[in-house]
């Protein structure tokens, strides 16, 4: 019979009993324990991806916002004399806000004397938005009396993505 010495044995018993299934469930144990982390990261990196999306499009929604207003802030400087433009123009906007497909245009209707619309039209960052814009003439000065959206933009605040 083949002598075992006292550093081999665990426990009054060869090594090669338990050794090898505590060392087998110790490998398991690491290996579950880095896809746990692995996995937790993956989810930390979508969740950080989806709120930069969600961040960026806030932000292009919130432009396109601002466009418009600064659309009807335009037609209303434009609407000082008796006869306000009657052509389609587009407003010119900063270099930042064109990097990012950014333009504003403004195309008036006459719908009848004494009463015109404007369409604005803002787009930035693959969002777009339509305004209509009524004004009337009282008094010998043109004043806005009506601001609406589209019907087929009315929903998500009239914004589409392109």
């Amino acid at each position: 019979m083949k002598k075992i010495c006292r550093r081999q044995q665990v426990h009054g018993h060869p090594r090669s009993q338990h050794g090898g299934s505590r060392r087998g469930f110790a490998i398991i144990t690491v290996v579950v324990m880095i896809a746990m982390v692995t996995a937790c990261f993956v989810v930390l990196a979508e969740v950080f991806s989806y709120q930069i999306k969600l961040t960026n499009s806030t932000i292009a929604r919130l432009q396109v916002d601002l466009l418009l207003t600064a659309g009807t802030q335009c037609v209303m400087a434009h609407m000082t004399g008796r006869n306000p433009p009657i052509k389609p123009w587009t407003v010119a906007l900063p270099t930042a806000l064109t990097k990012k497909d950014g333009r504003l245009n403004i195309a008036p209707i006459r719908m009848k004397p004494g009463k015109m619309s404007y369409t604005l039209t803002a787009e930035f960052a693959g969002l777009h938005a339509q305004h209509v814009l009524v004004f009337r003439q009282i008094a010998g000065r043109w004043r806005l009396i009506k601001v609406s959206i589209p019907q087929s933009l009315a929903g998500r605040s009239g914004m589409t993505s392109q």
